[in-house]
């Protein structure tokens, strides 16, 4: 095990570079680990950490929480396809965004969201999916502008949790 050490023993997300297998990223916090109706609760997030030599030692990113604040929780961490310094993660406190490795992050999206994707043959489209709502929030810009969309519910069926997935074939 390497992240034995991190204030946050759950993990969410990990990405590992694409040029740099030796620089990983992982997003700490388990916000599907359960709810309130579950026997077992969450793991709260600590924020974003970053190895430089394959995992061995971890160092906090730009994005980071104290645990004994209101709880946060993650739920996925993407890197750009095009650009190693763009990362978004999706997380209980809405989407953030670092445009330079993790240095520093910008939250781009605020609210619960529970998915965050970059389509497959076009990094500069993003989608990211609110918890508990029809929610989809897009940006054509890598995530910089977002515009928000009520997905419909044709069958009215209640949902909580979205997942999203993309296809090369589709181009809006």
């Amino acid at each position: 095990p390497l992240t034995d050490y991190l204030p946050s023993l759950s993990i969410s997300g990990v990405v590992v570079q694409q040029n740099n297998p030796n620089i990983i990223y992982v997003l700490t916090g388990d916000g599907d680990g359960g709810n309130q109706w579950a026997y077992y609760v969450k793991e709260r997030s600590s924020g974003v950490f970053r190895s430089t030599d394959g995992g061995i030692t971890w160092q906090p990113t730009g994005l980071n929480w104290n645990r004994s604040d209101a709880p946060r929780y993650g739920y996925k961490l993407i890197q750009n396809p095009g650009n190693p310094a763009v990362l978004l993660a999706a997380t209980s406190d809405g989407v953030y965004r670092t445009t330079n490795g993790g240095i520093s992050w910008t939250q781009e999206l605020a609210g619960d969201y529970t998915d965050v994707i970059f389509r497959e043959n076009n990094p500069d489209w993003v989608a990211a999916v609110r918890y508990g709502s029809s929610i989809l929030s897009k940006s054509d810009d890598g995530g910089d502008t977002w515009t928000s969309h009520t997905v419909p519910n044709p069958l009215g069926l209640s949902t909580t949790r979205h997942m999203l997935a993309t296809t090369a074939d589709r181009t809006d």
